[in-house]
This record gives C-alpha cells, structure tokens and sequence, in this order.
C-alpha cells in the first residue's frame, strides 16, 4: 500500500476537487439568486477552509492507514473531532458579529450545512480506506 500513496492522494485530490466545484458552484447560485443574504464570509473562503481541512484529515489517515494500519481508524476519529472544533472557532466570529448588514443565522447555516456534505465525503473516503487495509 506504501507506493500507493502518491497514486491514492491524487484520486482523492481530483475528487475532492470536482465535488468542491459542484458543491460550491450550486452554493454560490443557491446563495445568490435564490436567497440573496449578506454572508460574513464569502463562499470561496468557506469552501476553501472546508476543502483544505478534508484534505490535511485524509493525508494524515492515509499516511497513518500506511505506516500504522490498525491505528488509521482511531486517527480519523481523532482528527474529525478536531476538526469539527476548528470549525466551530471559525465560526466564532460570525456568533460575536453585532452589525446588521450579515444574517448571523445564514451565515452559520451556509458553513454548516457544506461542513456537513465535506464530513460525509471525508468519512466515505476515509471509511474505504480503513477497509482497504483490514
């Protein structure tokens, strides 16, 4: 499995890239044609923190899932929690943003709700790979 690491990493690197672009792509036209909000961050942001995070967890579970396989589940564990508290201290400044020109309440559900897509995405490959080795 070691010499697959490249070959894995670029598999998933395309993926994630082409179900960041569908994803954010319908986003950005949901966002702005449909709902039309103010948002605290902008969509390309979101999407490039959410993709960059999925991308650093499965690295480490790749590389964890090589070296120590009976330990690469434990890892993605680990690394989903500590994601998800990256996540909410990104959006700590949405929940202390006073100003009335962003919807708060839009603003969290348009992170959440692609947070949500990404996490299952992520576990899908994650789950695949932890198999692969067993």
């Amino acid at each position: 499995m070691k010499e697959n690491f490249g070959q894995s990493l670029r598999v998933f690197l395309k993926k994630l890239l082409l179900f960041t672009l569908i994803l954010g792509g319908l986003h950005y036209l949901l966002a702005f044609t449909v709902l039309q909000f103010d948002l605290y961050y902008s969509i390309p942001v979101m999407y490039l923190f959410l993709s960059l995070l999925t991308l650093i967890v499965y690295v480490c579970v790749l590389w964890i899932a090589n070296n120590f396989p009976d330990k690469a589940g434990f890892t993605f564990m680990g690394l989903g929690m500590l994601k998800m508290f990256i996540a909410v201290a990104f959006l700590i400044p949405i929940m202390l943003y006073k100003e009335d020109d962003v919807n708060v309440m839009a603003s969290v559900f348009s992170f959440f709700v692609p947070y949500l897509f990404y996490l299952s995405f992520e576990t899908l490959h994650a789950v695949k790979l932890i198999k692969m080795n067993d």
